[in-house]
């Protein structure tokens, strides 16, 4: 399922590691958190564009359907009470899954300051 005849790559067959950017700033606003939480995205693999690895792109509808059980696995193995969905995708899959919790904008193309905004204010 995660061989290399699907496309995937263990890290250390990189050249060199990548960090990437949306997760940067996550990470980079969460340190400061009393506890981390947990994070998981809508669709749980790396959605890319066609023959750019390290490009990313918005999961489709069909990508969010396929993460969604994930979503729900995870809310209920950890009992988990507070949400955050983080951008519109995960709006509409926490929607779609019948939990509620607040909207949050997500770092990408320019919305750092504001997720960092709506984290801080969330914690508090």
């Amino acid at each position: 399922m995660f061989g290399t005849s699907c496309g995937y790559k263990k890290t250390d067959e990189w050249e060199k590691v990548w960090k990437e950017p949306s997760a940067t700033i996550v990470w980079g606003t969460l340190k400061s958190a009393r506890s981390l939480p947990l994070v998981w995205a809508s669709y749980p693999y790396h959605p890319h564009i066609d023959r750019s690895p390290l490009s990313n792109r918005a999961p489709t509808n069909l990508e969010l359907e396929i993460g969604r059980p994930f979503i729900l696995d995870l809310v209920k193995i950890f009992g988990i009470k507070n949400v955050v969905a983080v951008g519109n995708k995960a709006e509409i899959t926490l929607g779609k899954s019948g939990i509620k919790g607040p909207k949050i904008r997500h770092p990408s193309h320019g919305g750092a300051k504001l997720f960092a905004q709506g984290i801080t204010q969330y914690i508090k």
